[in-house]
């Protein structure tokens, strides 16, 4: 194989890398303001089908990685261009990582808000339960102890 088709492909894969980060980085940000919305299922299947691109992402760059390092005679410029990508690349996954941490943490909260709501709702249906008016003879007659 030549050495160009070698920078060719590590380009190209560098180029659709950083456009599918991109794209991910703005699901990510629908993701976040739909915490309350029906939309957050849909936002959620497709984090999901991510993983699946991000395996097979993984997979090419190891292949790539191999036939770069073994490559002889890049030229100068192509290997500055690289390179450039490589960093832009690695810019948009550490942001991406820090955005999915951000969107676990919102989670989080409003899990636990829900999780305190429920555990109001309950208090108040046993409190019903404990005070619910019946009969003089009934035992959950509210002036049962009076």
């Amino acid at each position: 194989m030549t050495m160009p088709n070698v920078v060719q492909r590590v380009t190209n894969y560098l180029h659709r890398q950083i456009a599918w980060l991109e794209q991910v980085l703005g699901e990510l940000e629908q993701f976040e303001r739909a915490l309350d919305a029906p939309e957050l299922d849909v936002l959620a299947a497709r984090q999901r089908a991510r993983e699946q691109e991000l395996r097979h992402f993984v997979r090419e760059q190891r292949g790539l990685q191999q036939e770069w390092e073994q490559a002889k005679n890049v030229s100068e410029e192509d290997r500055a261009e690289v390179k450039t990508l490589s960093e832009r690349s690695r810019q948009l996954t550490e942001q991406l990582a820090r955005r999915f941490e951000t969107a676990i943490a919102q989670l989080d909260t409003a899990k636990n808000k829900r999780i305190k709501s429920a555990q109001a709702l309950q208090r108040g249906r046993g409190m019903l339960d404990k005070y619910r008016p019946g009969g003089d003879l009934d035992p959950g007659f509210i002036d049962r102890r009076a």
